[in-house]
């Protein structure tokens, strides 16, 4: 019985061939320079959705460029 950890031992990152849209959606937070947690995205994105698309546009740009 497992209660935390991932299903089966792996993610979806974790297999070839399938891209995580977390993990970019993450990088290019840091790339903007953005430091937010999940939580916090998580709250913004309920209780400030206008901050949350902001929030999302700017780390799409930094992945764009």
């Amino acid at each position: 019985h497992q209660r935390h950890g991932r299903a089966q031992g792996r993610c979806v990152g974790d297999q070839p061939g399938i891209a995580d849209p977390g993990r970019a959606f993450h990088r290019g937070l840091d790339k903007a320079g953005l430091l937010v947690d999940r939580k916090v995205l998580s709250d913004l994105a309920i209780t400030e959705p206008a901050a949350f698309v902001a929030i999302v546009e700017k780390a799409k740009a930094a992945i764009a460029a």
